[in-house]
């Protein structure tokens, strides 16, 4: 008998070892103490599991977030934690939980989940396309070009407020696709570390106004088996500000051989030398729709007039599949369902790329 459910406090302990046994990983259990309600279920629990016979078999985390689309903030659910153990592999049990937390999600009004994926072929047959790929580079720190430093640098100390990094990260982020709207919960999470403990440093940039601009996070760790740093997080105003950036992370040149950074499309034009650059693309997360209609009635709309006729194919949720109409005039615009012949057919992976711009329409 297999049963799926959300965990309780006594089975969140089983789920964290199937974690580490899954993902060869390791942890000392014997001295955890029993929770004193072990049967209570928190509102806050992200951990469902599928049950075999009374036995934790498989088990996912449901981890719901609010991100960008189009304009609008959308909440989501990030799925993480995909585990089942090796003797009870191969009998659909993660597909029963993909099922189950997908129609969860739909129920909250969450039209999309995320994953970063093991493998992207596995999560394509749950409905999930990339959406997402990243330019990692290293360099040394001559190939940045020697940019003008003006305006000011400012290193954060731990208990400084974060204000204008949250505003320099929301210009950043505006427009942009599946941006995490980050809450206070999260800003503490990436900025949970002491830079002379962690040698992680954050270092926000002032203009000459004294207008935040620019922020870097930077962690100390060997590059290519040399000193380094890795840019963890850089968020940026405009262009100006991002060259005025870099013209003081070229500074660092003095203790830095190598920097290795996930590289934005607009950084590349900033290096003097880009032969020296090695650059490997890398996987981002995937992306899986779960309420069709939604998407597409939040997509933006073309200017002008005109209708586009549509059928979906939707294997693992069928209410998504069918025929839609999308007729708009000056960027409004209104869906509906049809039973009217449909000139072109697209499955939901297609459509989970084409509705966030990880590809355009005109793509084969």
């Amino acid at each position: 008998m297999i049963a799926y459910k959300t965990v309780n406090a006594r089975e969140r302990v089983e789920l964290d070892k199937l974690s580490i046994l899954c993902y060869v990983d390791s942890e000392d259990f014997s001295k955890q103490t029993p929770p004193e309600d072990g049967e209570a279920v928190s509102p806050q629990e992200t951990g469902r599991a599928a049950f075999v016979d009374g036995k934790m078999a498989a088990a996912l985390e449901y981890i719901p977030y609010r991100v960008q689309f189009d304009g609008h903030q959308v909440d989501i659910v990030g799925i993480g934690g995909v585990a089942t153990l090796p003797e009870m592999r191969n009998r659909g049990l993660i597909r029963g939980l993909m099922t189950g937390v997908f129609e969860e999600a739909r129920q909250r009004d969450m039209p999309f989940a995320w994953l970063y994926p093991f493998s992207h072929k596995f999560y394509r047959q749950f409905g999930y396309e990339l959406g997402q790929t990243h330019l990692e580079a290293s360099f040394p720190m001559s190939a940045l070009r020697d940019f003008p430093r003006q305006g000011s640098m400012h290193m954060w100390q731990p208990g400084d407020d974060l204000g204008d990094f949250i505003a320099v990260y929301q210009a950043f982020c505006r427009g942009k696709n599946m941006a995490v709207a980050r809450t206070d919960k999260l800003w503490k999470r990436h900025f949970n570390f002491d830079p002379y403990r962690d040698r992680r440093y954050a270092y926000l940039y002032r203009d000459e106004n004294g207008v935040p601009g620019a922020y870097m996070v930077l962690k100390a760790q060997p590059v290519d088996g040399e000193g380094g740093m890795y840019v963890q997080q850089c968020a940026y105003t405009s262009m100006d500000n991002l060259r005025h950036l870099l013209g003081w992370l070229k500074s660092l040149d003095a203790q830095v051989a190598r920097m290795r950074w996930r590289l934005p499309d607009t950084v590349i034009p900033q290096f003097s030398d880009i032969d020296a650059l090695s650059i490997r693309m890398v996987s981002g997360g995937m992306n899986r729709i779960i309420d069709a209609g939604r998407v597409l009635d939040m997509m933006k709309k073309p200017q002008g007039t005109g209708e586009a006729v549509f059928s979906l194919h939707d294997d693992q949720l069928p209410d998504n599949s069918g025929t839609y109409r999308i007729q708009w005039q000056d960027g409004q615009g209104e869906v509906t369902r049809t039973s009217a012949p449909a000139p072109a057919s697209i499955d939901i992976r297609a459509l989970a790329q084409l509705a966030i711009g990880f590809r355009g329409f005109a793509d084969d």
